[in-house]
C-alpha cells in the first residue's frame, strides 16, 4: 500500500511547517527513497511556483554515493534495483525516473562552501594529497638536500595504463565537457590537446626494440575502433599508492610513443610539483624505451609549460613482475634490485591501484567524455581518501609492538 493511500501528506520547502499558501499537489509525485519508489501526497510551497515531479532523500543519494564508490555499481543499475524493491513483480513499474536521479545526483554533489565558487578553483585543488611523497617545506627537515640522505627523500613515481577503462564515441565535448576536469586528477583537456594530436602513432616495429609488451601491441589494433580512448594512465606515487593530481589522462590509441605525446604531460606534471628536488626515480614497464630519447624530445618538441630543470637526476626502472619480460643484456639499470636508495620497492603498485577499478570500465564505456573523467576523478579521489585514513595503522602497530617489546 502507497503512503498516499493511507493519508501522508508532506508540506514541502517549510521544514514540515505548514505554508501559508500551500499548493495541493494534483499529479502524482514520485520520491526515490532506500526502500524503493512511492507515490506521496505533498502540498507545494505557495511561495513560489516551481512544479516538481521526481525527487530523492539526502539518504538515498548519500547510500548510493558511497555504495557506488565501494562497489562500482551504476546508476542503471541502481535505479533498477529500486524499481524491484517497489515491484518485483514488474507488473506495476513506475515510470522511469533514472534521468532524473541522475540530474539530482549531479546537482547534490556541486562545489560549494567556498567564496570563490567553482570560477576560483585552481588545477588540482580538489585532489587528496600524498603525504608520504617529499613536500620541501612540509614534511622534509632543513637538511633534506644534502649527499648522505638524498636517497631519502626522492621522489618514486609509478606509470602504468588501465585498457579496462575504455570510452566509446559517444557525445563530443562540446556536449559533454565534464563539471571539474583539471581539479583534481584528471589533466585539463584544452592545453595539451593540440600537441597529443599533432603527434602521429608509430608502428610496432619503430616502437619497439626490446620487447612486444600488450601496452605496445594494443595501440594500433582493431580494438580500437569505435572508441573515443582505449584507455586511462596514471601516475601514482611508488610508496603510498596514492594518485597524483593533476596525472591522469585518457589514451587516445594505446600509447601514442611518437613523441610520448600521451605520457609526457603527466610525467611533466608530475615532476612541476616536485621541482625543487633532485632526485625522481620513474617506474614504467617499458621506460627502457620510453626514457631514451625524453629530454631530446623535451628539447625539440614540448610545449615550454611542459619542460621542467633537466638537472633532476632521473633514475628510470623496470616494476619487477614486468622486469623477466624484457631482454637480459644490458638492462641491470632498470632493476629494481640493483638501485639505491629504494629499498623493497617493486614499482607495481598501479597493478593495485587499477585491480579496484576495472569494473568501473562498464560504467565509463558508454557515456559521454566529461561525464567519464568526472566519473573516475571521483573514484580515485575516494581510493586516496582511504589510503590516507589507514596511512598510520600500520606504524601505528609498529610502535606497539616496539613499545610492548621494550
Amino acid at each position: 500500500m502507497m503512503l498516499k493511500a493511507i493519508g501522508l501528506c508532506v508540506q514541502l520547502n517549510h521544514q514540515s511547517l505548514q505554508c501559508p499558501v500551500s499548493i495541493p499537489c494534483h499529479v502524482k509525485l514520485q520520491i526515490l527513497h532506500m526502500t524503493g519508489i512511492h507515490d506521496i501526497a505533498v502540498d507545494y510551497c505557495g511561495c513560489n511556483q516551481q512544479a516538481v515531479k521526481t525527487c530523492a532523500t539526502f539518504r538515498l543519494l548519500e547510500m548510493f554515493h558511497l555504495l557506488s564508490l565501494v562497489s562500482k555499481t551504476s546508476t542503471y543499475d541502481f535505479y533498477h534495483t529500486l524499481e524491484r524493491m517497489s515491484d518485483n513483480t514488474g507488473l506495476n513499474t513506475p515510470p522511469s525516473c533514472r534521468a532524473a536521479l541522475m540530474h539530482m545526483l549531479i546537482q547534490w554533489g556541486e562545489w560549494a562552501h567556498d567564496v570563490t565558487g567553482p570560477e576560483g578553483t585552481k588545477p588540482g585543488e580538489l585532489a587528496v594529497l600524498c603525504p608520504s611523497c617529499p613536500w620541501p617545506g612540509i614534511n622534509l627537515p632543513s637538511d633534506w638536500d644534502q649527499d648522505k640522505s638524498r636517497f631519502l627523500y626522492l621522489l618514486l613515481i609509478c606509470i602504468d595504463v588501465n585498457f579496462h577503462l575504455k570510452n566509446q564515441i559517444m557525445l563530443l565535448y562540446s556536449r559533454d565537457p565534464g563539471l571539474s576536469i583539471g581539479w583534481s586528477y584528471f589533466t585539463a583537456h584544452e592545453p595539451y590537446e593540440d600537441y597529443v594530436q599533432r603527434s602521429l602513432l608509430l608502428t610496432l616495429q619503430q616502437i619497439s626494440t626490446c620487447v612486444e609488451f600488450s601496452t605496445m601491441a594494443k595501440s594500433n589494433t582493431k580494438f580500437s575502433k569505435g572508441l573515443r580512448y582505449t584507455g586511462v594512465v596514471a601516475i601514482s606515487c611508488g610508496r603510498s599508492e596514492i594518485v597524483l593530481l593533476t596525472c591522469v589522462r585518457n589514451m587516445d590509441k594505446g600509447e601514442r610513443f611518437n613523441k610520448y605525446a600521451n605520457i609526457a604531460p603527466l610525467a611533466a606534471a608530475a615532476i612541476h610539483q616536485f621541482s625543487d628536488l633532485l632526485w625522481v626515480v620513474i617506474s614504467y614497464d617499458i621506460t627502457c624505451q620510453w626514457i631514451k630519447t625524453i629530454f631530446t624530445q623535451m628539447t625539440l618538441h614540448w610545449p615550454s609549460k611542459l619542460q621542467f630543470n633537466p638537472d633532476i637526476r632521473i633514475t628510470p626502472l623496470v616494476p619487477k613482475f614486468h622486469k623477466p619480460g624484457h631482454k637480459a643484456e644490458e638492462h641491470e639499470q632498470f632493476s629494481f634490485n640493483l638501485t639505491e636508495g629504494v629499498g623493497l620497492s617493486d614499482g607495481e603498485c598501479p597493478k593495485r591501484i587499477w585491480a579496484g577499478h576495472n569494473a568501473l570500465g562498464n560504467s565509463t564505456k558508454t557515456v559521454g567524455p566529461g561525464t567519464q573523467q568526472d566519473l573516475i576523478d571521483n573514484h580515485l579521489g575516494f581510493w586516496n581518501w582511504v589510503k590516507y585514513c589507514y596511512m598510520g595503522e600500520p606504524s601505528l602497530k609498529l610502535a606497539w609492538i616496539h613499545i610492548h617489546r621494550d
